[in-house]
């Protein structure tokens, strides 16, 4: 149990640094946007390589609620 007399006092009201704010939705959709062409654009040069990104696309896509939001 957590009490006043037992609890570690916070310096700052919020511990997280201004400039890691969390991603809006357009922003997100353009990450995941781009994560899907960057599959294609390597998939088009017939190139080894297309595998790992679209593992990498995958993985976005799957674990985009996980992401800070």
């Amino acid at each position: 149990m957590v009490y006043d007399w037992n609890a570690a006092a916070h310096a700052d009201e919020a511990e997280g640094e201004p400039e890691r704010r969390a991603f809006t939705r357009p922003e997100l959709e353009a990450f995941f946007d781009n994560a899907d062409d960057e599959v294609l654009r390597v998939r088009g040069k017939d190139r080894k390589g297309w595998l790992p990104a679209f593992r990498d696309a995958t993985l976005f896509i799957g674990c985009g609620p996980l992401l800070r939001s």
